[in-house]
């Protein structure tokens, strides 16, 4: 499976914003990380390795 790390700079926040993008094909799903969490937690947690047949 594909595996995707993607950083940019945002002007408006003054920080970096970082994602996980997993895959190429397959349904889209879009995951926020909780309160005070971070971008990889969920990889971390197992879920994408739960998911990984669908995505």
């Amino acid at each position: 499976m594909r595996r995707e790390y993607v950083a940019w700079w945002s002007p408006r926040l003054q920080r970096t914003m970082e994602l996980l993008v997993f895959g190429h094909a397959g349904a889209r799903v879009l995951v926020f990380p909780t309160r005070g969490g971070r971008f990889y937690d969920y990889e971390n947690w197992g879920l994408i390795a739960a998911l990984a047949s669908s995505i």
